[in-house]
């Protein structure tokens, strides 16, 4: 579970906010943006652009993530020839498992931004120059079942922002949801290790001391 679950979690919070992160980086360079297109760049160059930028990030991360690992697995490793008493003990890094590991990541990542750059390419020169307009107004579902009477002003507000915005309502949701897994999976290894001392040493053996004799053959 911790090496499936776990990076899972992580990589699905990484790629929640790389959308957030890029999609607010396109609304403010919308007027850049334009004046690119107008100059002649293609939506290729741009969404390029942006992705060289999803990838510098990763491939930071993975470089981090990979010294990290280096050193942790040896400490690690170290320990356990210490305590076992091992007489000889190596640690050995699988490049093809860090060769994995980076495209895991550059795919999370990817699949994140997606829909940021998406934006960004799809805005035509002339529409892009004009600053961002508001949102549409229509009604909502409880207005429409009129409903609206059993709700305040803000709660009616609440609801229409969650409809105009889906998408990004979902993701907003995945992500808190994700943050709360993090909290609990990092509970868990605790609890869990205090739940097995407990039963070893206070239901399985609760003795003080053991004496066990070894008969020899005469």
């Amino acid at each position: 579970m911790s090496a499936t679950v776990v990076p899972t979690i992580f990589l699905g919070i990484a790629a929640f906010l790389l959308n957030i992160v890029l999609s607010r980086l396109v609304r403010t360079q919308r007027e850049s943006i334009a004046i690119l297109k107008a100059f002649g760049y293609t939506n290729l160059a741009i969404g390029w652009y942006y992705l060289k930028l999803v990838f510098t990030i990763v491939l930071l991360g993975a470089a981090l993530g990979a010294a990290i690992d280096l050193w942790w697995g040896s400490a690690i490793t170290a320990f356990y020839g210490q305590f076992y008493r091992f007489p000889l003990l190596r640690y050995e890094i699988g490049w093809e498992l860090i060769a994995t590991a980076l495209l895991v990541s550059l795919s999370a990542a990817v699949l994140g931004a997606l829909t940021a750059i998406r934006s960004a390419v799809s805005l035509p020169p002339a529409e892009a120059m004009r600053p961002e307009p508001p949102a549409r107004f229509c009604s909502t579902v409880v207005e429409r079942m009129g409903l609206q009477p059993f709700f305040s002003p803000v709660a009616r507000i609440i609801v229409r922002n969650i409809e105009r915005k889906p998408v990004q309502t979902l993701l907003s949701v995945l992500g808190i949801a994700l943050a709360v897994a993090i909290l609990i999976l990092g509970r868990y290894f605790t609890d869990a290790i205090e739940h097995m001392i407990e039963v070893q040493f206070r239901h399985v053996q609760r003795e003080d001391v053991s004496l066990v004799f070894h008969s020899t053959p005469s």
